[in-house]
């Protein structure tokens, strides 16, 4: 009879419909579900299947055939070190990539490097891609509905902060949202950050979609900037996650006036109204970073500027309505 109970138990935990899941913020969803419903639950990502072929031989390869590299040979001993701001947008997704849309003008494409970049989450999960970008590893070696943060960061790790912080850097992070949030606030001093900047760091912040604004955000690296700089002789190493774009999205958000303009003639009026906002704010965001760009265009100090978006976001009333309209993939029907 035990057995059987704890059975229905675990069933009912892992797959009950009535789970909330708030996997980004784990102090409410343990309020919400309670402690051993989300003990439970949580438990789902302890196990990690090990890849094919992975074992110290392979590395210790993998590693004596970077060394032979010509062009790892032919780096200087010396090198600069430039100061390095590296921003993740949030929702940050080339939308002119979807036919039938027409906008009235692009921005910074034209006078920066720019590529593209494969992130292994759509619609949400902003903090897996961060930690593969932070940390170069793959969330495809992990479970899927895992998030690094929570289950796995729970000691010193490796990440470009860890490594830059060896060379002499200091390094800052900084969210202009709640430090809980996907668990930042413990993750980052573990993936080597000295400073972390949340919402709570912000004194009467601007707001837009009634969210920090990335102009607030722009002001705050190059006041930060200007405070390490006047403190210290050490490089800086900054990362940034803003948030002004998050889903979902409402044309209400912005006036008629305020809009950014674009034809649509074929698609659907819902997706027309989310792109009213979704576009409007990516403009801005693109403007924040041009103002950005022009600053640190007028310091002594060399600066490295990377900026790039976390995953595509959903658009419309349903989750890929927006990608089907415009023939960016099939009809999943």
């Amino acid at each position: 009879f035990t057995g059987i109970s704890g059975s229905m138990y675990i069933y009912k935990t892992f797959w009950n419909p009535d789970l909330k899941e708030i996997q980004w913020d784990q102090e409410d969803y343990y309020k919400e579900n309670g402690l051993i419903n989300s003990f439970l639950a949580n438990c789902r990502y302890i196990a990690i299947e090990k890849p094919a072929g992975y074992c110290e031989e392979t590395v210790y390869q993998i590693c004596n055939e970077l060394e032979k590299d010509a062009i790892i040979k032919k780096m200087p001993q010396a090198i600069d070190q430039p100061d390095i701001i590296v921003i993740m947008s949030e929702g940050f997704w080339d939308i002119t990539n979807l036919k039938g849309i027409t906008f009235e003008e692009e921005a910074l494409k034209n006078e920066s490097l720019y590529g593209y970049t494969m992130v292994p989450v759509f619609g949400g999960g902003t903090s897996n891609t961060e930690w593969e970008v932070l940390t170069g590893f793959s969330k495809n070696y992990l479970p899927s509905e895992s998030t690094p943060y929570q289950q796995y960061i729970n000691g010193p790790s490796f990440s470009v902060a860890s490594y830059l912080k060896k060379q002499g850097y200091d390094t800052l992070a900084m969210h202009p949202h709640f430090p809980e949030n996907w668990n930042r606030n413990t993750a980052y001093p573990y993936l080597g950050f000295d400073q972390f900047l949340s919402l709570n760091d912000f004194t009467n912040p601007l707001k837009e979609r009634n969210l920090v604004s990335d102009y607030t955000v722009t002001n705050k690296i190059i006041s930060e900037y200007k405070k390490y700089k006047s403190l210290s002789n050490h490089p800086l190493f900054t990362f940034v996650v803003t948030v002004q774009n998050h889903v979902s999205y409402d044309h209400n958000n912005y006036t008629t006036q305020d809009q950014i303009k674009f034809s649509a003639p074929f698609l659907s009026e819902d997706i027309i109204n989310d792109i009213k906002d979704f576009a409007t704010g990516i403009h801005h965001s693109d403007d924040a970073l041009g103002k950005l760009i022009d600053y640190f265009k007028n310091v002594n100090n060399k600066v490295i500027i990377v900026f790039f978006g976390d995953h595509m976001t959903t658009l419309g009333d349903s989750t890929f309505k927006v990608f089907e309209e415009t023939g960016y993939i099939s009809n999943s029907s």
